[in-house]
């Protein structure tokens, strides 16, 4: 995956009607790119069924 770009960001806000400045574009760029591999790592993690330990039922 390429990440998203600044162009990627600018493209959204104008779509959702939202006037972003430069500095704006420049941190939300840098913060979506930290946070999505974030996400797609949790997304990854399979649930396994709870084991019960020694005299539970």
């Amino acid at each position: 995956m390429h990440g998203i770009t600044r162009d990627d960001i600018a493209d959204l806000a104008q779509k959702s009607h939202i006037e972003l400045r430069g500095g704006e574009l420049d941190r939300f760029t840098r913060q979506l790119n930290e946070i999505i591999p974030m996400v797609a790592r949790v997304a990854s993690v399979t649930a396994r069924p709870a084991r019960h330990g020694a005299g539970e039922s």
